[in-house]
């Protein structure tokens, strides 16, 4: 792929966008297979670099995973959770979720497993998961303090008790959700102060009990797995991914247009789905039904809005606000600091490049709107920050960005499917 693209305006009438699998479904059912004992067989399962290099972390650990190609189905042959891999080096490329899950997974086994990645993941936050495997009994090295590579031994945790930070993370909690099922007894993890992204913890707790393990929450900050609590092998769908369809939903607010995205169901937990609420807000008119959803776009009014639910979803959002006829407020997301980029100054600096007025906050963004201009945007090696600035091309002729090999992070097809509009 060339080293920028340029985008073609067009005004989608009746679009009919098929997104494929759920990035974080996906990389939960890999996990709750892999810990399972026998073979499970997902479908609808994303390729992507996320997957892959998960994927990748997972064999290296010693579990035999099958693709029938295309990964229109991955046969994981599950090992109970005692990794045949005993030593191994667990490469994870850009994938945080991937990275904290495997380093969870590291602890079961005897090692040493030495977690790695791009320069970048290994700058990402890990202490509270760390404190806590310490306290399960693991032994954990850092490079540096809260930064990676990390180098795991564990094999014997045990406890009944842990507490772990929620305001940084919520992947954190769903790392250490996925391996307690392997401890002996009743278990309580117990969440200090606020959990961000709680949503994506439900969708953690949705994948287990599809795989056999129920999780109790008798308090609001508490969740109780019962000893001898079991994975069991099985067949998975994954659903279409909500937040690589938050752009198509997105295109249609930006220029008034009307896309709809098959396949979601009505029930589905995914979290950036919560984008639909707030397009609602701003004036879209959003249909849900079995078949999917549909979003028409309107004349888009301001809002203010949490969004540490839905992060994902805020560049994308943030662009949509550039159209609005008044101000925007974008709050509770300091975690986008700590993504692929800082993603609240990479936003801010991008839509400041097509001269739209941005002011960032600690932990948010005020978007004053005006018609943003012709720019050639950067991607800060960053596939939300790429897909959100490529959707202001749609209604601004002459817009290109940079980097755009970048979406095969979590999209390889989106430039295709941004064409077919």
């Amino acid at each position: 792929m060339p080293g920028m693209v340029s985008i073609n305006p067009a005004v989608p009438q009746g679009a009919v966008i098929n997104v494929p699998g759920s990035k974080s479904l996906t990389l939960r059912a890999l996990a709750s297979a892999a810990i399972a004992d026998g073979g499970s067989t997902i479908t609808g399962a994303l390729d992507c670099d996320d997957s892959r290099n998960f994927i990748g972390a997972l064999r290296s650990l010693g579990v035999e995973i099958e693709d029938s190609g295309g990964f229109a189905e991955l046969i994981v042959k599950g090992t109970g959770g005692n990794w045949p891999g005993t030593s191994a080096e667990l490469f994870l490329g850009d994938c945080g979720t991937g990275y904290r899950f495997a380093t969870a997974f590291a602890a079961l086994g005897p090692g040493p497993y030495t977690l790695t990645g791009s320069d970048r993941l290994m700058e990402r936050p890990m202490g509270p998961l760390i404190k806590a495997l310490r306290e399960l009994g693991a032994t954990v090295e850092e490079k540096e303090p809260d930064r990676g590579p990390i180098t795991v031994k564990g094999g014997k945790l045990s406890g009944r008790r842990v507490t772990v930070e929620g305001k940084v993370s919520s992947q954190f909690l769903s790392a250490l959700l996925l391996i307690v099922p392997k401890l002996r007894d009743d278990f309580d993890i117990v969440v200090e102060g606020e959990l961000v992204s709680e949503p994506y913890v439900d969708l953690t707790l949705d994948v287990m009990r599809k795989f056999g393990v129920e999780v109790g929450k008798p308090e609001p900050a508490v969740y109780r797995i019962k000893a001898g609590s079991k994975y069991k092998a099985g067949n998975y769908t994954v659903e279409p991914d909500a937040s690589s369809a938050a752009y198509w939903f997105a295109a249609a607010a930006i220029t008034g247009g009307r896309v709809t995205v098959p396949g979601i169901p009505p029930d589905s937990k995914q979290a950036d789905l919560g984008l639909l609420d707030v397009l609602l807000k701003m004036g879209c008119v959003v249909d849900r039904d079995a078949d999917g959803v549909t979003v028409r776009g309107s004349n888009l009014r301001g809002v203010s809005v949490d969004m540490s639910d839905a992060p994902d979803a805020v560049p994308a959002l943030a662009v949509v606000a550039a159209f609005a006829s008044t101000p925007t407020e974008i709050l509770n997301i300091g975690g986008l600091r700590h993504k692929e980029s800082d993603r609240i100054s990479a936003v801010a600096e991008e839509l400041g490049r097509a001269e739209v007025d941005v002011r960032e906050l600690e932990d948010g963004l005020v978007i004053i709107p005006s018609p943003p201009r012709v720019a050639a945007f950067e991607s800060h090696n960053d596939h939300r920050i790429a897909m959100s600035m490529a959707l202001i091309g749609l209604a601004v002729p002459g817009v290109k960005v940079r980097d755009p090999e970048v979406v095969s992070k979590s999209y390889p097809g989106f430039w295709d499917a941004l064409n077919s509009l």
